[in-house]
């Protein structure tokens, strides 16, 4: 399931069809490292974040969380065709595309609502998991290049507003509800070959921010970075 993030062991996992031809959105503007309207002083650059007043840029390393002292210039948003997406007959929340389990060939990641269906994951919480005011339930879909389904969560614990798919990583924005659109939280999941895997060194943070890729440190891979992230 998909709880403070993602927890492999008890996602319910199926199967489905078909797909599209990217289109490519500009980068997001670049964010400067301070907020105007905060008098709050940012981390200094490449120290950890936990919690932060002013808006800043951070990137996940194998430490964890870090701010990052230039300006980030994200990777443009490359998203499948729509009228394809549609083909799966759910409500779409966010669909982007991106190399997540690095073979060199994009997937397509859907975030997106359905009614809510029984499954053994969820009946075995003791919270309900969460719904709209429909009814119906959130999960995280990858698909390949012609939208044959290869994981779905069936079991999503924290609404998802938005995703960026970075190679290897995808950078979740969490939502405070399902459908909602504001961000309080962001995190990350990483592929860990049949399924996603949260990563005790990238811990959820509360706040607002943008999910995003960028080429960080020069290693011709895209790092997962939220853009503008400050604390509720």
């Amino acid at each position: 399931m998909i709880g403070a993030v993602v927890v492999v062991s008890v996602v319910t996992v199926t199967a489905a069809s078909e797909a599209s031809a990217p289109t490519t959105s500009p980068p997001a503007a670049v964010l400067s490292a301070t907020h105007s309207g905060s008098s709050a002083a940012a981390p200094t650059p490449g120290d950890p974040v936990t919690a932060v007043e002013p808006a800043v840029n951070l990137v996940a390393d194998p430490d964890g969380w870090r701010s990052v002292a230039e300006p980030v210039t994200p990777e443009p948003r490359r998203t499948p065709d729509p009228d394809l997406v549609a083909t799966l007959g759910v409500t779409v929340v966010d669909a982007v595309l991106g190399d997540v389990d690095r073979d060199g060939d994009d997937e397509v990641v859907v975030v997106f609502v359905r009614p809510a269906r029984r499954t053994l994951a969820g009946s075995t919480l003791a919270t309900p998991v969460p719904s709209d005011a429909q009814g119906r339930t959130l999960h995280l879909g990858v698909y390949d290049g012609d939208l044959h389904q290869q994981w779905v969560a069936g079991t999503v614990l924290r609404p998802i507003a938005a995703v960026a798919v970075c190679d290897g990583t995808i950078v979740l924005a969490y939502s405070s509800s399902v459908g909602a659109t504001d961000r309080v939280g962001v995190g990350t999941v990483r592929w860990s070959g049949y399924g996603f895997t949260t990563s005790p060194d990238l811990p959820d943070l509360p706040g607002d921010g943008m999910p995003a890729c960028a080429d960080v440190d020069g290693d011709h891979l895209l790092d997962p970075v939220v853009l503008g992230r400050s604390a509720p």
